[in-house]
């Protein structure tokens, strides 16, 4: 768990726009860790990120 908390994600990614970075980030970190994604173990956020189009087509380009 301490791995994936990222400070430096404290809400100034919102303010830039870009609502998904810090998702991404963690989603890749756990990834590189292990190329499999339980959803069952992701925050409500990822579940969501991952569950729209975009989200699935980033999770593909990253595990194939």
């Amino acid at each position: 768990a301490a791995l994936l908390a990222e400070p430096r994600y404290d809400g100034a990614h919102l303010a830039a726009g870009d609502p998904y970075r810090a998702i991404r980030h963690r989603l890749t970190r756990r990834l590189l860790d292990a190329p499999v994604l339980h959803l069952d173990e992701c925050t409500e956020d990822e579940r969501d990120f991952c569950s729209t189009g975009a989200g699935r087509t980033w999770v593909r380009q990253r595990v194939a």
